[in-house]
């Protein structure tokens, strides 16, 4: 039998990893109340718009809060490639593109990761040609050529600037700029509602028009961008390479007063990871346990989560806020049903799967609604497997809380980054033993999520997997 994993005093660091890091399996022994204190790692989403940027302008980059996932290993691989240097000290990244050159992007890198496409809009600012091989990453429908995510707004949008295009059937693209001009973009003219911000394609079109106006010289205007947490980290990185961000007062639009690529130096702070928190907390709360969440920047925390926060409260989740600390308290007496709403800009869709492990422990029929990735909800196959009633009907998953658990019959397998997530809660709350595989997807967007649970108390096994 194997050995359970050694439990520590507290959480593993930001600047180390576990043995249980890259697990590709393990059997998790539910039915205990995981609790101690945990540390967030930095948003993964504003490190791949970073590491875009700096290749984009041709700077050498001082990052600060790089979350240890797979994504930055698989970029900075694909970075070296191209000949920029790079070191890694704990949670800081220090990335040197000035001497960057042109290259074909590796298929057997792009394609593991979905952060990958921003390489695209980066290496027409920087070189003015591209032969992109596609991206991987979270497959979220069944999109153009086949692919999982959507591309080819990005394609549409990058004309504007002068760019144009030859896409394969395998939905590869090789790409020139042969003309360098700036850009007055709509970006609503890729939104599933033309009167307003909608869909899954504004963000990543938000981010890609941002890193070709700024490494565009001269003046650039954005109108209608949706601005995450990672574009505000983008936006204020560039400003720190020598880029002019001026967004208008009512948020409607972005002015970009482009430098074009040459050298230079930046350094930024990378936000930490919201969605992090909020697994934390849902783990928490489904496990009956409590969990002290070191956020760092508090008071930028707060706002960023106002949303994720406003859903915690609105299920009767118990949290407070000591400094830089976030206690959550999973006493199943104060929860209560909820139906919650995934719009661009409000609740963050990444965290909508997260609060249906709340939900499962709030007696009553609560719901989730995701407007952005419409239908999202392969993630209910883990709560149905360990007993929580669930249902979907048109554009909302319908989960009935306060149902006995019990462990899943057989492997749960994710295949996304939150249905792993949601699969490792449910695993948890659920008395027994319960197996789940596919963890490659946990290990692209947590850093270290196996050894900071071990820390928690989890009781978690490796488990061998059968090779294909």
């Amino acid at each position: 039998m194997a050995s359970r994993m050694v439990l520590i005093a507290q959480a593993v660091p930001a600047s180390s990893r576990s043995a249980a890091a890259d697990l590709p399996a393990v059997v998790v022994h539910g039915g205990g109340r995981i609790g101690g204190q945990v540390r967030v790692a930095g948003h993964k989403h504003s490190m791949v718009a970073a590491f875009a940027a700096t290749l984009a302008l041709g700077v050498r980059a001082t990052l600060t809060g790089v979350p240890q996932v797979t994504e930055r290993d698989v970029l900075l691989e694909q970075l070296e490639l191209l000949g920029c240097t790079w070191s890694v000290e704990g949670d800081q990244v220090v990335l040197d593109a000035t001497a960057a050159r042109p290259a074909p992007l590796s298929a057997r890198l792009t394609r593991k990761i979905h952060g990958s496409l921003y390489l695209l809009p980066a290496m027409l600012a920087r070189f003015g040609e591209v032969e992109f091989p596609g991206a991987g990453g979270d497959q979220l429908g069944d999109f153009e050529m086949g692919q999982g995510r959507p591309f080819l707004h990005l394609l549409e949008m990058l004309e504007r600037f002068g760019c144009r295009f030859e896409v394969s059937a395998d939905g590869s693209v090789h790409g020139r700029r042969d003309r360098r001009r700036c850009a007055d973009v709509e970006l609503l003219d890729w939104s599933d509602d033309p009167r307003t911000i909608a869909g899954s394609r504004m963000s990543s079109v938000t981010k890609a028009a941002l890193l070709l106006a700024a490494a565009t010289d001269g003046t650039s205007r954005l109108r209608h961008p949706l601005v995450l947490w990672s574009t505000q980290d983008l936006m204020s990185f560039l400003g720190a390479a020598g880029v002019g961000v001026a967004v208008d007062p009512d948020g409607g639009a972005v002015t970009i007063r482009g430098r074009g690529p040459g050298h230079g130096r930046a350094a930024a702070q990378l936000a930490p990871d919201c969605l992090e928190t909020v697994t934390w907390a849902a783990c928490a709360v489904a496990t009956g346990g409590t969990v002290e969440i070191r956020t760092g920047a508090p008071d930028r925390m707060r706002r960023m989560m106002h949303h994720e926060l406003a859903a915690l409260a609105q299920l009767g989740v118990q949290h407070e806020w000591d400094g830089d600390r976030l206690t959550v308290t999973g006493d199943p007496g104060t929860l209560r049903p909820a139906d919650l709403v995934a719009r661009n800009a409000t609740l963050s869709t990444d965290a909508l799967p997260l609060y249906t492990t709340v939900m499962m422990r709030a007696p009553g029929r609560s719901s989730v609604s995701d407007l952005v990735w419409l239908g999202r909800y392969a993630y209910a196959e883990h709560l149905g497997r360990v007993g929580v009633p669930t249902s979907t009907t048109g554009a909302s998953l319908t989960v009935v809380g306060g149902a006995p658990l019990r462990p899943a019959d057989a492997p749960l397998t994710p295949g996304d980054t939150r249905s792993g997530a949601v699969a490792l809660i449910t695993a948890l709350a659920a008395p027994g033993r319960t197996e789940v595989h596919g963890l490659d997807h946990v290990h692209r967007g947590y850093a270290d999520m196996l050894g900071k649970l071990t820390a928690l108390g989890a009781g978690l096994t490796p488990c061998p997997v059968p090779a294909p």
